[in-house]
């Protein structure tokens, strides 16, 4: 089994406070089946970071670190 990141640990803390995958994909107009998938891979895709920044209040450079040093 994989180690959790820092990175995968914010994108399941800014899912949790949206209240759930679903509650997380409406925020954002994608499926619940994107989001099932970035928590799947541990990473939010480069395009959604900052929508779900504002969203959650998770900081961008906590769910990216690698494009927001």
């Amino acid at each position: 089994m994989k180690k959790p990141t820092s990175e995968s640990i914010a994108l399941l803390h800014a899912v949790d406070i949206l209240g759930g995958q679903t509650a997380t994909a409406k925020k954002l107009g994608v499926s619940q089946q994107a989001v099932q998938y970035w928590v799947k891979r541990g990473r939010v895709p480069a395009l959604k970071a900052i929508p779900l920044e504002a969203a959650s209040g998770v900081s961008r450079q906590k769910l990216r670190p690698d494009l927001y040093p």
